[in-house]
């Protein structure tokens, strides 16, 4: 059993990651190009894997499965944002992908591309047998609840479909680690 203050050189590393990698990476890429989004998904994707090496002490599969599950859900959860407020992003200097895309085909694509790496991300735990079956089950209904009006705001490119989109952004994601926490195998 690791005792409570424990220095952990993992936690700590992966911490000053987040903080490097957003301050001097992310940040100055926002008026740069739109790949600043790919680039903040990074530290954006990194909390839980800090919280789970701080436990364990180390790298291990199920951080990986927790990064690629929150790197992948940002996409589609900011690019709803994005997309509403594009002229405000333009407005500031910034360099998303919906003020670079007047027609939103390629922020609708992208949309998608990570829906559906989202989609695939949320059953490795079930297919690495970190979970139970019923976790397949909540996270397929989930991932339909997910990817409808994802695929309804990259279709009409509406602000009410992206704000919708955004909505079930915030569900989905508690609700799918709930259900990883409640089928751990």
């Amino acid at each position: 059993a690791r005792l409570v203050g424990a220095w952990n050189w993992t936690a700590a590393a992966l911490c000053a990651l987040i903080v490097l990698s957003y301050v001097l990476v992310y940040t100055p890429m926002k008026v740069r190009t739109p790949l600043n989004t790919l680039v903040g998904a990074i530290p954006g994707g990194l909390p839980p894997v800090v919280g789970h090496a701080a436990v364990v002490g180390q790298l291990a599969m199920p951080q990986l499965v927790l990064f690629a599950i929150l790197f992948c859900w940002q996409i589609p959860h900011f690019l709803a944002i994005a997309w509403r407020y594009r002229e405000d992003y333009a407005r500031a200097g910034m360099r998303m992908l919906p003020t670079l895309d007047p027609t939103g085909h390629r922020t609708a694509i992208t949309m998608l591309l990570y829906m559906a790496g989202l989609a695939i991300a949320s059953f490795v735990p079930y297919f690495t047998r970190m979970v139970e079956p019923p976790y397949a089950a909540a996270a397929l209904c989930l991932n339909v609840l997910f990817l409808v009006p994802t695929v309804f705001a990259a279709l009409t490119r509406r602000d009410e479909a992206m704000r919708m989109t955004f909505l079930v952004s915030i569900v989905y994601l508690p609700l799918l680690f709930v259900a990883m926490v409640g089928w751990r195998t």
